[in-house]
């Protein structure tokens, strides 16, 4: 009866770490701590960033071993343009273009760059270029 429970043991205990070995790993799926640089005068704030930062990614986790530091390097948020027909007064045509955003991301590990990525990211509406903006961000730190 012992030779029968050892050599159980044994087949579950194999097939145990045969099942741990394939598994697929988890990713981790969270990000470092964005440092966020935007020049004065830009319509876009710090703060305003840091809370769409936090909401499409997350709290950030302060023990990756890289930092990510983000420079706003301009901002538009597009135009409209008003155009009158000279056929009549009553025509008026709007045309808006897309706004944009181009961001610097530097991702340094012991004190040194890594990588530097240019972003550009557009969008109608303020939402919809930051949230492309966020898409970009993801894109370059997966």
């Amino acid at each position: 009866m012992n030779l029968i429970n050892y050599s159980l043991y044994c087949i579950i205990h194999s097939l145990l770490i045969i099942t741990l070995a394939c598994s697929p790993r988890v990713k981790d799926m969270s990000f470092p701590k964005i440092t966020i640089s935007i020049p004065p005068g830009m319509p876009i704030k710090e703060k305003e960033m840091v809370q769409i930062l936090e909401r499409k990614l997350g709290p950030p986790n302060n023990t990756k071993k890289y930092r990510v530091e983000l420079l706003i390097v301009s901002y538009t948020s597009g135009k409209e343009i008003f155009s009158l027909s000279d056929k009549s007064n009553d025509d008026v045509t709007v045309n808006r273009t897309r706004g944009s955003i181009e961001a610097m991301i530097k991702i340094r590990a012991l004190n040194k760059i890594q990588k530097v990525h240019f972003i550009r990211a557009t969008g109608r509406t303020k939402d919809e270029i930051t949230d492309n903006l966020i898409g970009k961000i993801k894109e370059v730190l997966d």
